[in-house]
């Protein structure tokens, strides 16, 4: 499993073997360091667009507004052919209902995405087998 950390905010981690990536944002983040974040991870040596996603955002501090959620949405639209995999997007409780709202989008996009407040839930998701 190959480990980084490019900021501050975000740490990532690429497992080949499972054919996992492992995004985690913490702390105050912004629309910019997000979309940066999803050009990374689509960009990186380590990543197929076969690869499983895991984004946990519990610990993270970021409120966008609608333009900027619609933003991500289109970020994440604009490199779809990267991300021809599931991705479980985690957040608190109260950033539930954002975190539906883009997954919405995205599957909407053809983004195979889904939202939940469990990590574990998420992770059991996403690698499970398709059906």
């Amino acid at each position: 499993m190959t480990l980084e950390k490019k900021s501050d905010n975000f740490g990532y981690q690429f497992n080949l073997k499972d054919s996992l990536c492992i995004v985690t944002g913490k702390g105050e983040i912004d629309y910019k360091q997000s979309t940066d974040s999803m050009k990374y991870v689509a960009g990186h040596p380590d990543f197929s667009p076969d690869c499983r996603i895991i984004v946990d955002l519990t610990a993270m501090n970021y409120h966008p507004s609608y333009d900027e959620l619609l933003g991500m949405v289109d970020t994440l639209k604009l490199l779809r052919k990267n991300f021809k995999n599931k991705i479980a997007l985690v957040t608190d409780q109260k950033m539930s209902i954002v975190a539906k709202l883009v997954t919405i989008y995205c599957q909407l996009a053809g983004i195979e995405m889904k939202s939940f407040v469990c990590p574990n839930e998420a992770r059991s998701w996403v690698l499970a087998p398709d059906k």
